[in-house]
């Protein structure tokens, strides 16, 4: 914490096992310059220099103040961490933040066209350093922002697994020997939910976790130690799902193959379903399924194919959007509505209507007609 020391404020961060304390004419800029560093620290980056934080300066000490301040407190924090790491490994911690322009922008998005990041992808990660380049010219660091690139995403179809693929990936988690990985994988495909959702993410900054994980007493008994619900008289057991991208809790029933899931768990003593697995560690794992299956060239073979797949299979069973919309938790009908294009219909009955619309025929009866 910022300390005064006679007319300065002085920072105070331990890094690589010493202990650095720079001054600061205010406080303000002393507790940024702390924030900073513990932000950089944690991504194994350099910590910025007092005269980064003073002066604005390059991109390895800017950027992550600018981070902090942007995305402290939203639930996107660790996504956006992510983003701005790779933005400071393209422009390098030492490049003026001032320098970045237009050309330069295009050319790391056409980087990462060549490594074939999804559209989408490639958005986010433009979107961040836009994010940080407002939060320059608010600041007065640039004058003008440049001009801003987007791609443009396909509104096509969603890929999704097929049982084959399904079955194709369970085993290979199994021949790998990644059995706790299996039962994950087995849950999040039958119940929708996201990844982060139902393990860890690391901790970046000290009393905050991003990403909490669903517990024991989130799950209904006997699968867990919550309560259960009663519909038509009948127990049914449920999951309720706490941390969610859009900050909308949810309650759903367990499906069977999340069931067994739990069960498995539960039999190795776990403290919670997926003690251990860490949403890095995860992503890690099915990258290691990716290439035994010879699918690492497949921009679709992630593990967010996992809800694309549950929720495709509602739509194909019949489902009503409002009714996928409630289960996988989406804000927006639209996000849904990308699913329903593979719902049963009846419209092909129409095409066996007849061409005239029928009249209907009238029978006049005493008092009115029929």
């Amino acid at each position: 914490m910022a300390a005064k020391r006679g007319n300065k404020w002085q920072g105070r961060v331990t890094y690589e096992g010493r202990s650095v304390r720079p001054s600061f004419d205010t406080k303000e800029l002393a507790e940024a310059w702390e924030a900073a560093s513990r932000l950089c620290i944690s991504q194994h980056l350099p910590i910025p220099s007092a005269h980064t934080i003073t002066t604005g300066g390059v991109v390895g000490g800017f950027f992550p103040v600018a981070a902090e301040y942007v995305w402290g407190e939203k639930k996107n924090y660790l996504n956006m961490l992510g983003h701005m790491r790779d933005a400071i490994d393209y422009f390098t911690p030492q490049r003026s933040v001032a320098n970045i322009d237009g050309a330069s922008i295009i050319e790391w998005v056409t980087k990462m066209r060549a490594a074939n990041l999804a559209p989408a992808t490639i958005n986010h990660k433009v979107g961040c350093l836009f994010g940080i380049l407002k939060h320059a010219k608010a600041m007065g660091l640039i004058s003008v922002l440049p001009p801003r690139p987007h791609q443009k995403v396909s509104n096509g179809r969603l890929w999704f697994l097929s049982q084959v693929d399904e079955d194709k990936m369970l085993a290979a988690f199994l021949h790998l020997g990644m059995e706790l990985e299996y039962h994950a994988t087995r849950f999040m495909l039958s119940t929708g939910c996201r990844v982060g959702e139902i393990l860890h993410r690391p901790r970046y900054r000290p009393g905050v976790t991003v990403g909490v994980p669903i517990e024991w007493a989130d799950i209904s008994a006997p699968y867990g130690t919550g309560d259960r619900v009663v519909v038509d008289g009948a127990s049914r057991a449920k999951v309720t799902f706490w941390e969610t991208k859009d900050g909308l809790w949810r309650s759903i029933p367990l499906p069977a193959p999340a069931a067994e899931a739990l069960e498995y768990s539960k039999s190795q003593g776990l403290s919670s379903p997926f003690e251990g697995l860490g949403y890095t560690m995860y992503y890690r794992r099915f990258q290691q399924v990716r290439e035994m299956l010879g699918e690492q060239d497949n921009p679709n073979y992630v593990p967010h194919i996992l809800r694309h797949t549950c929720a495709s299979r509602f739509a194909q069973a019949g489902l009503s959007a409002l009714r996928i919309k409630e289960w996988l938790g989406h804000k927006n009908i639209t996000t849904t509505q990308r699913y329903m294009h593979l719902a049963p219909t009846d419209l092909f009955d129409m095409v066996e209507a007849p061409s005239e619309p029928q009249r209907p025929s009238l029978r006049v009866i005493a008092g009115g007609s029929e």
